[in-house]
C-alpha cells in the first residue's frame, strides 16, 4: 500500500493498486482463512475462545478493515468478495464441553456448558449420565442459550454423592448426530465427587 501510494500519479498507483497490492490483500484473506480454520478446529476453552475474540476485535480491524478502506480509494470502488475471508464456518462439525470438569464437590450440580460449531445448525444437545459403573443411562436435554451453546445441569440432588459419567450428544435435523467424547459411549467423560 506504501509503494503503491508513492507512485507518481493517480493513474500509476491505480494500476500499482490492482497488480501488486489486490493480488496480496487476495492472499491475506486466504491466509486468514486458514489460520481461522485451525483455530476453531482447536479451540475448546475459555481463554483459546479469547484468542479468537482478541483477535477479531484487535489485529484485524487493522490488518483487514482499515487497509480494505485505503485499497478501495486507490481502486476508486469496492473491493471484489475474493478480497475477503468468507464469513461462514467450513470445517468439520465439533461438539465439546467448555473446560470440561473432571471432579465435584459432594452437594454440588454438574453444569455443563457444551458448544456445536458446524456449518448446519444443531437441533438439540443431550448429555447421557449415569452413575459410575450403573448400566442406566439417563438422558438430559441442554437448553439451548445462543447460536451453538447448549447449556444446563444435572441436580445435586440426582446425582448424590456418587461419582458419574456421561457424554454429549448433538442432533441434526436429518438424523445426523455428533458424540463427545470420540469414545463415547464406550468410554465416556468421567467426574469423580469429593467432600466440600
Amino acid at each position: 500500500m506504501e509503494l503503491a501510494a508513492a507512485q507518481p500519479d493517480g493513474a500509476a498507483q491505480k494500476a500499482y493498486a490492482r497488480e501488486r497490492a489486490l493480488p496480496a490483500r487476495i492472499a491475506l484473506a486466504r491466509a486468514v482463512e486458514v489460520a481461522y480454520d485451525h483455530l476453531l478446529g482447536t479451540a475448546s476453552t475459555p481463554g483459546e475462545l479469547g484468542t479468537i475474540a482478541n483477535m477479531e476485535a484487535h489485529s484485524f480491524p487493522k490488518m483487514l478493515d482499515d487497509p480494505a478502506k485505503a485499497l478501495e480509494e486507490l481502486l476508486g470502488g469496492a473491493l471484489p468478495p475474493e478480497a475477503f475471508p468468507h464469513r461462514d464456518y467450513r470445517g468439520p462439525a465439533r461438539l465439546f464441553p467448555l473446560a470440561a470438569r473432571t471432579s465435584r464437590n459432594t452437594g454440588e450440580p454438574l453444569k455443563l456448558k457444551a458448544l456445536t460449531l458446524a456449518a448446519e445448525p444443531v437441533q438439540a444437545v443431550t448429555v447421557h449420565w449415569r452413575v459410575m459403573g450403573d448400566g442406566e443411562w439417563k438422558a438430559l436435554d441442554l437448553p439451548h442459550r445462543a447460536r451453538g451453546v447448549f447449556e444446563g445441569e444435572i441436580p445435586a440432588e440426582d446425582l448424590g454423592t456418587s461419582d458419574v459419567e456421561y457424554h454429549l450428544e448433538a442432533k441434526y435435523a436429518g438424523g445426523a448426530a455428533l458424540h463427545w467424547p470420540a469414545t463415547a459411549p464406550a468410554l465416556p467423560h468421567t467426574v469423580v465427587c469429593g467432600p466440600m
